[in-house]
């Protein structure tokens, strides 16, 4: 007999509705092209705590990604850029706020791991500007990873034009690509995170075929 997935594994109800609509849109106004498995054949794990991160270029990067992975995304989104307007709906899809110290927001998401859920990060923080390079990642990636034991999903994000608005870019026709790059373990070690997080940048920036920002974030 089959068993109910974990309270982390079920989709919102909200989210299980709107995601073929979002698969139908992306491939008409987007012309979507998906690859979910790595050059090697590997796929996203089924089943066990996961963290989903890519770059980041424009406001339907969550929605790409979701559309697509059959476990339910927890993203974490930075508490400043969470229209007010729109509070029904991070609570749906049961975002994660960020506030300025991140305390709170890093308990819930290794809560969510620890019950074998997936969560999403944008490890660049935000929307790369300008376009066309992988920024650096801000801290705390590599930690949440090792603590929870939890494998890293390392996607790729190309194919969307540069918006001035986040927002805008869910309705611009694009040529949007979403890809997997690979599967990783997480740091064996608090000493090998940073090793850890440059070779994982330097893995999306080869796939983007981009230069990995070497500039300390200011």
């Amino acid at each position: 007999m089959n068993e109910k997935p974990c309270e982390a594994e079920r989709f919102p109800i909200l989210l299980a509705l709107i995601r073929p609509c979002a698969r139908f849109w992306l491939r008409l106004v987007h012309r979507a092209r998906i690859e979910m498995r790595t050059a090697e054949g590997v796929a996203v794990p089924v089943d066990g705590p996961l963290i989903v991160v890519a770059n980041h270029v424009s406001g339907i990067d969550p929605v790409l990604v979701q559309a697509w992975l059959g476990r339910p995304i927890r993203w974490m989104m930075e508490r400043a850029v969470m229209l007010s307007a729109a509070a029904w709906l991070w609570r749906a899809i049961r975002v994660i706020p960020v506030e300025a110290s991140g305390t709170t927001a890093l308990r819930e998401a290794m809560r969510t791991l620890s019950a074998g859920g997936v969560v999403g990060i944008f490890p660049e923080g935000q929307i790369a500007r300008p376009p066309g390079k992988v920024q650096v990642f801000r801290r705390g990636l590599a930690a949440l990873a090792r603590r929870t034991d939890s494998k890293v999903a390392v996607f790729v994000i190309d194919g969307i034009p540069a918006c001035g608005n986040p927002f805008v870019s869910l309705v611009r026709p694009s040529r949007a690509r979403l890809r997997l790059v690979a599967i990783v373990e997480p740091a064996a070690t608090a000493e090998a995170e940073e090793s850890w997080t440059q070779s994982l940048r330097q893995s999306m920036a080869r796939a983007l075929d981009v230069p990995a920002d070497t500039l300390p974030r200011a």
